[in-house]
C-alpha cells in the first residue's frame, strides 16, 4: 500500500508541475504579444518604457533597421563573424554603445523579432 500511495502522490505532483509550467508559458506568451517586458535585459531593437506601472518594450527604429539588415545578410549566406565585421566597418553601435561586435551578438540579433 505504501508504494502504491507514493506512486499516486508522485503522479499528482508531476501533474501539478506540468500545469504550472503550462500556465507560466501561457502568461509569458500573452505578455510578449502585448510587448510587455518578461524579464532579463531589454533586447536589441527595443527600448523600455513604463506605462501605468507596466514595463513595455517599445521598438527602436534604428535598431529595428539593423535587425532587418543582419537578417538579410544572414539570408544571403554570410557568417555571423562576417556580419560582425561588416557592422564594425559601418560603425553600427551595440546595445551597450560599442562599435565592436561578436559573432554571438550577431546571432542573437539575427534571431530577434523584428517589426515591419
Amino acid at each position: 500500500m505504501g508504494e502504491f500511495f507514493f506512486t499516486i502522490m508522485a503522479s499528482v505532483a508531476e501533474l501539478e508541475r506540468n500545469v504550472i509550467a503550462e500556465r507560466t508559458a501561457d502568461a509569458l506568451r500573452y505578455k510578449r504579444q502585448k510587448n510587455e517586458k518578461t524579464g532579463g535585459d531589454v533586447p536589441f531593437g527595443y527600448r523600455l518604457s513604463e506605462q501605468e506601472g507596466v514595463k513595455m518594450l517599445i521598438p527602436h527604429k534604428h535598431e529595428q533597421r539593423v535587425i532587418r539588415e543582419v537578417q538579410r545578410m544572414r539570408g544571403e549566406g554570410m557568417s555571423y563573424r562576417a556580419i560582425a565585421q561588416e557592422l564594425e566597418h559601418r560603425r553600427v553601435r551595440t546595445k551597450q554603445g560599442r562599435t565592436t561586435w561578436s559573432a554571438i551578438q550577431v546571432s542573437r540579433v539575427a534571431q530577434s523579432v523584428r517589426l515591419p
